[in-house]
């Protein structure tokens, strides 16, 4: 019996280090898959999964990919097929899966790292309401996790007095979607011509609460209102100390660059249009 232990232990031992470590896949979708890597070409990506790496091969379509991170801790932002190539020195002309079109009478609008605003707003692929970050470094577009807030209300009750707080909720304390702090990115989105991008786009801090006393777990919160009450009255005011100041910056028809006027560091952040969060955080 010692000398099976031992064996085992022994075999063990020789094992290589990635043996015992997986890779991480984070699709457009807000999904992460833990696999075992096993081709990457231009097209897909083959993988087993983490939990039966005896089982069969999966395959996923690379335009599906956000980002990879391997084993070793490095990560790779996987790129659209089809990106358009750079037509001068300026680097990334286009959005990875915008092409570019030919120039016409006039230049066709730009904006971050030089895309075609004009292909964007009309490429379906991308829907109105809903804000993209770029990376400024590849030219991807990167879909932000969303999410359908619930609403959360907290009151504290004295003698002659009362209050309540409410806030809009999205679980989890991290989103998927991570950004440096140093910069390298942008945010576009589209909206239906004629309407103000100011009265539907909001860019908000979150707070992260716990659940309960018994769940400690921690949920972003974007605080709402806030009401007070007593025997005089009542008085009910919005919160706002956590919104974004924002500049918008039109490109073309429907279609706006995003930037935040407020320092935006390290923190959990989320887009509120049109009672839907589109989170991100910030490293």
């Amino acid at each position: 019996m010692k000398n099976q232990i031992f064996i085992i232990l022994l075999a063990s031992f020789f094992l290589p280090v990635g043996a015992f470590s997986q890779d991480v896949i984070y699709l457009f979708t807000g999904d992460e898959i833990e696999a075992k890597l096993t081709e990457i070409s231009s097209s897909e990506l083959k993988y087993k999964r983490m939990d039966n790496l005896d089982g069969p091969v999966f395959v996923v379509e690379r335009s599906k990919v956000f980002k990879v991170k391997y084993a070793n801790g490095q990560s790779e932002v996987m790129t659209k097929p089809g990106a358009a190539p750079a037509a001068s020195a300026t680097p990334a002309s286009g959005f990875a899966g915008v092409p570019s079109t030919p120039a016409a009478s006039s230049a066709p609008a730009t904006g971050p790292n030089g895309f075609n605003a004009e292909a964007f707003g009309q490429d379906g692929n991308y829907f109105n309401n809903q804000p993209y970050v770029i990376d400024r470094a590849s030219g991807q577009i990167v879909q932000l996790e969303k999410g359908t807030p619930e609403i959360k209300t907290s009151t504290v009750a004295a003698p002659f007095y009362a209050s309540s707080s409410s806030s809009w909720m999205m679980k989890g304390d991290r989103s998927n979607v991570r950004l440096s702090s140093n910069g390298g990115f942008s945010f576009v989105v589209k909206i239906a011509p004629g309407l103000d991008p100011l009265d539907y786009v909001k860019l908000v801090r979150f707070d992260l609460l716990q659940r309960s006393r018994r769940d400690p777990a921690k949920d972003r919160h974007m605080p709402s209102m806030k009401t007070t009450g007593s025997w005089g009255g009542a008085s009910s005011e919005q919160v706002t100390e956590n919104n974004i100041r924002l500049e918008i910056n039109r490109l073309a028809d429907g279609v706006y660059e995003v930037i935040p006027k407020d320092p935006i560091g390290p923190n959990e952040y989320a887009f509120y249009i049109m009672h839907k969060f589109y989170a991100f955080g910030i490293d």
